[in-house]
């Protein structure tokens, strides 16, 4: 089965588009201030800074994007538990009942120049920073390159 990708932000305006999904994941709902909740906390980010997601699934498969087409748009939080960096890169280290395929379940925060946001999952292995931080609100969806990120989602009928 194909998946199409319903993009609405009213009925009227609905879209249907075949395209793969590159990740799913938990989108932060406010970036902005879990950026802002980490400058004043943690100190200042790098060159790159990201703070917008947890990946559930990198380049899913047909039946891991499936398997979370029911909780599409769905509110999930997220725990910051840990932190990670260095001076290429900058993660928090969250806790949520949602799997992901990533071992250590991270928002990558910000990068260096020249360093790429896949590096936090290294990076978030050789976390040393406990801490008991504020939870995170995000929804669930996926992301496309032609789309960005989505959370809704219809069948081809």
């Amino acid at each position: 089965m194909t998946h199409h990708i319903a993009l609405a932000t009213t009925p009227q305006t609905e879209k249907r588009l075949d395209m793969p999904v590159i990740y799913t994941a938990i989108f932060v709902d406010d970036p902005v201030a879990l950026v802002q909740w980490w400058r004043d906390n943690v100190g200042p980010t790098l060159e790159n800074t990201y703070a917008h997601h947890m990946t559930i699934h990198f380049k899913p498969t047909e039946d891991q994007v499936e398997s979370i087409l029911d909780k599409m748009g769905e509110p999930d939080s997220m725990k910051i538990i840990g932190i990670a960096c260095d001076d290429k890169a900058q993660a928090v280290i969250i806790q949520t009942d949602t799997p992901s395929n990533n071992e250590h379940k991270h928002i990558t925060i910000s990068t260096a120049k020249g360093i790429k946001p896949f590096y936090c999952n290294q990076l978030a292995a050789e976390a040393t920073a406990p801490l008991d931080g504020p939870e995170i609100q995000g929804t669930i969806g996926a992301f496309s390159e032609l789309l960005g990120m989505f959370t809704h989602y219809a069948e081809q009928e």
